[in-house]
């Protein structure tokens, strides 16, 4: 009898660790395509962008991930290039077979891109580009921070209420950099403002041609939209040609590094910013991601973070992945997160208001 209770006993064991032996069964992670200029001369702001995506993807993760799923991140590098964007695009939807897209990008491979993914019927949402010719790129396509047409209009009203008649425009030649200069142009000129008109390549690092010709002018004060490692070297330049005129900027110039770069000569210079909210959801994210990688996140960083969760709370509330469904969904969500509210209009397109800053003492500080 002993033997027989024996005998029972170690099946019942065999068959109790063989059952714990068995691994739970895990629900299949779910993949997210990013563009992100990582290499190239704006390499700085895929940096910020992708460290904050990281930062959202492990916080999400942490907290069971989306309907128990973990993201997992596939990112290609556009190098804030249009051809670069459009092999991008290419290979995260055909060669990876992805249908959920973040572009953390520049205008140019942002609105390059988007015909593909609105042909191929995969989600893609729009975190920083700011062209206003992404409104209509198509049902699929949703962009969570403003369009450059209200920058652009916002620039001209803040220079012409400042009795400047005369503004020379110094702008970077590609989508983002042309949008906000055609349309503060038209606003200024429509106003009774003339504009003295110089532009540069995205690539080129000597501007003493375009600011010598706008030395020879009347110009009164001068706008200036470009990208971060153009500043430093454009506010030098001037200081060297001995132009003294009254600064403006857009967003771009929004960046610790450029007044580091030149110190006092930024003081003064006033600039267009997308909105910066003082929530405690925008709290908690600064002081996280410092946490994680001990300095203050970088330029947009606050919106490639939202545009993570964007994405979280659309699948959440549509109850689905799949992208047909997720993007009827997203026209009813109301988002409050770091850079605001993410409510869609029937362009996918977001209100946000833009501040305005100014430099002194060496800071950003809001302009009164």
């Amino acid at each position: 009898m002993k033997k027989i209770v024996l005998i029972v006993c170690v099946a019942f064991l065999i068959l109790l660790f063989g059952c714990l032996e068995q691994p739970i069964e895990q629900k299949e992670t779910i993949k997210v395509g990013v563009m992100l200029p990582l290499t190239g001369d704006t390499a700085v702001y895929g940096e910020s962008f992708s460290t904050a995506l990281k930062l959202a993807t492990e916080e999400i993760n942490a907290s069971s991930g989306i309907d128990g799923r973990q993201i997992e991140l596939v990112i290609e590098d556009s190098k804030c290039d249009s051809i670069e964007g459009v092999k991008a695009i290419n290979s995260l939807v055909n060669l990876h077979g992805l249908k959920l897209i973040i572009a953390a990008e520049c205008s140019g491979p942002s609105l390059s891109a988007a015909p593909i993914a609105e042909e191929a019927k995969v989600l893609y949402l729009v975190a920083i580009a700011s062209t206003p010719e992404i409104k209509n790129s198509g049902d699929y396509v949703f962009r969570i921070a403003p369009a450059d047409d209200q920058q652009g209009k916002d620039l001209a009203k803040l220079i012409f209420n400042k009795d400047y008649r005369n503004t020379a425009v110094l702008y970077v030649n590609n989508a983002s950099g042309a949008g906000i200069a055609q349309l503060f142009i038209e606003e200024f000129s429509k106003r009774g403002g003339n504009v003295i008109e110089q532009k540069f390549n995205q690539t080129d690092s000597d501007f003493r041609t375009q600011l010598s010709k706008i030395k020879e002018t009347d110009a009164d004060s001068i706008l200036v939209i470009a990208y971060s490692q153009h500043y430093p070297i454009i506010i030098n330049q001037m200081y060297e040609l001995g132009i003294n005129l009254p600064m403006f900027s857009s967003d771009t110039f929004k960046d610790k590094t450029i007044i580091d770069s030149v110190g006092d000569l930024a003081n003064g210079v006033i600039l267009t910013n997308f909105y910066e909210s003082n929530s405690e959801k925008s709290v908690q994210f600064k002081n996280a991601y410092y946490e994680k990688y001990g300095k203050e996140y970088g330029p947009y960083g606050d919106y490639a973070y939202d545009a993570m969760y964007v994405l979280k709370e659309g699948i959440e509330q549509a109850g689905s992945f799949d992208p047909e469904i997720l993007k009827e969904s997203l026209y009813d969500l109301e988002y409050e997160g770091v850079t605001g509210l993410t409510k869609f209009d029937e362009f996918g397109e977001v209100y946000k208001p833009f501040g305005i800053l100014i430099v002194e003492n060496s800071e950003f500080v809001n302009y009164k």
